[in-house]
């Protein structure tokens, strides 16, 4: 995480600091997204992340990283976003660090950002709660989109499946 860090914007925080870094950050996506595809600016400003889950992380792919999201709450829906990371590089993705945050059923992302790199790659960083964060970089990606009822979600979110 670069602009929303977890001393930035606190887990539980609605100070000024914590404003000040969601600020920063939108102020960093706009000076950015006259670069991003479509594809990204989409992923970014279509979805919201906060109280998301990882429900399943494939590196066994050599073209990238396939991740499934779920997204969304009692109020608005639940959703699973399908994203395949293209180009995207899993070294340190295939920790045991990270799959055991990844497998603690509390974790949900707590939030993310989009970071345009100096050499044309993006990474799309992920603040995880109670702990860690997951970053992937990729050159592009894929995504689709699919409902899920609230009673889909429970079962969704157990068994938790990485490869």
């Amino acid at each position: 995480m670069i602009y929303l860090t977890r001393k930035r914007v606190g887990l539980f925080s609605q100070d000024s600091t914590s404003r000040r870094a969601y600020e920063l950050y939108n102020d960093y996506w706009l000076s950015i997204k006259p670069k991003a595809p479509f594809r990204i600016v989409e992923i970014v400003e279509g979805y919201d992340f906060h109280d998301g889950k990882i429900i399943s992380l494939s590196l066994a792919s050599k073209e990238g990283i396939h991740v499934r999201y779920l997204l969304g709450d009692l109020q608005v829906g639940y959703n699973i976003l399908q994203v395949d990371y293209i180009g995207a590089d899993y070294t340190d993705l295939n920790t045991p660090r990270i799959l055991r945050i990844l497998r603690d059923r509390r974790t949900e992302i707590f939030c993310s950002e989009m970071v345009l790199e100096d050499d044309g790659k993006w990474t799309h960083n992920h603040l995880l709660y109670p702990s860690g964060s997951l970053s992937i970089t990729f050159s592009d990606l894929q995504f689709k989109i699919n409902a899920v009822s609230a009673e889909a979600r429970d079962y969704l979110e157990d068994p938790i499946r990485f490869s």
